[in-house]
């Protein structure tokens, strides 16, 4: 994917791991994020400083009752729209 100002994005998912649950990993220019759903680090690649940020301090309850925090509505309704010829791809 190519976003605004030439930043692209890689996105790969695999099912059927040795692992449960989910693990993220972002890498940027300027650092990176690694998460396991529990907690995310980021990493500055310039300092070497490392932040760490709890997953569940999160505020759930705006999610409640949304599939993955609302993706799962949103991934679906632009599936239809593009289907229908009401959405261009972008």
């Amino acid at each position: 994917m190519e976003f605004e100002g030439g930043v692209t994005v890689n996105f790969s998912i695999e099912a059927f791991t040795s692992y449960m649950g989910r693990r993220t990993r972002i890498m940027g220019t300027r650092g990176d994020i690694v998460g396991d759903m529990e907690s995310f680090t980021l990493t500055d690649f310039a300092t070497g400083e490392k932040t760490v940020y709890d997953a569940n301090a999160i505020d759930a309850e705006n999610y409640k009752g949304a599939g993955h925090g609302g993706g799962d509505a949103g991934m679906i309704r632009d599936w239809i729209e593009l289907s229908a010829g009401r959405m261009r791809r972008s």
